[in-house]
């Protein structure tokens, strides 16, 4: 299928954590000193289903985990504290990333789908210099249900003005591959560390990092 749409591919469309920052290590470290605060040891298990989800969705799981009558609105709270201070002074971003941007900047056209909220997407963008790489930028503010359901998908690429099979979409968890590949677009997941032992089945390739998917896009799609 996809080979006869060698031609047709506009768009290339980017997940944030994980995939180009490594701010899933951050948000670890502040569900497990937040977790610690409730006399819990955070598991793995609990971290997968709260991947990709919208912030307060995420808190709800939490919530349930901790046994807490504390709302997902205060967890949430606590857990940004945290998260924030991090985000200003341990910020990386991903092997391979600018490579990766410099490569399609100018030649296809580039977006950002992530559950992340735009008060965070804005500093990473501005702390990483990244701003001017990305026609469309859709962050959870605006979506009602969060991946694995496709809504946040189906408006990036509403606002790309684009079709499904136009778009690539780069993800590093499973809940992010099953909305981009509901949606119908080429998917290529890059597990971090964080989600190496989900379920990729369902994505069109499975590769290491960024450069990889950097030279598959090219060889496969012909975007040079």
């Amino acid at each position: 299928m996809y080979q006869n749409l060698i031609t047709m591919i506009k768009a290339i469309i980017l997940d944030m954590d994980g995939l180009m920052v490594d701010t899933e290590r951050l948000y670890y470290t502040a569900d497990v000193l937040v977790a610690e605060e409730y006399g819990k040891k955070i598991s793995n298990k609990i971290i997968e289903q709260m991947i990709g989800q919208k912030p307060l969705d995420s808190m709800r799981i939490f919530q349930k985990f901790l046994e807490t009558r504390d709302s997902p609105a205060i967890l949430l709270e606590k857990r940004d504290l945290h998260f924030l201070g991090m985000l200003k002074t341990d910020l990386r971003p991903m092997s391979g990333l600018k490579e990766f941007l410099n490569a399609f900047y100018s030649k296809i056209k580039l977006a950002i789908s992530t559950g992340t909220q735009f008060k965070y997407l804005e500093i990473i963008l501005r702390e990483l210099d990244l701003q001017n790489f990305f026609e469309v930028i859709q962050t959870s503010d605006e979506i009602k249900k969060g991946k694995p359901d496709p809504e946040i998908y189906i408006r990036t690429i509403q606002q790309l003005k684009l079709q499904p099979y136009q778009c690539i979409a780069l993800e590093d968890s499973s809940n992010g591959v099953k909305a981009a590949k509901q949606t119908g677009c080429y998917v290529i997941a890059i597990p971090s560390w964080h989600t190496k032992d989900q379920d990729f089945s369902t994505a069109d390739i499975l590769l290491d990092n960024l450069i990889a998917a950097r030279d598959h896009i090219i060889n496969k799609f012909k975007i040079l």
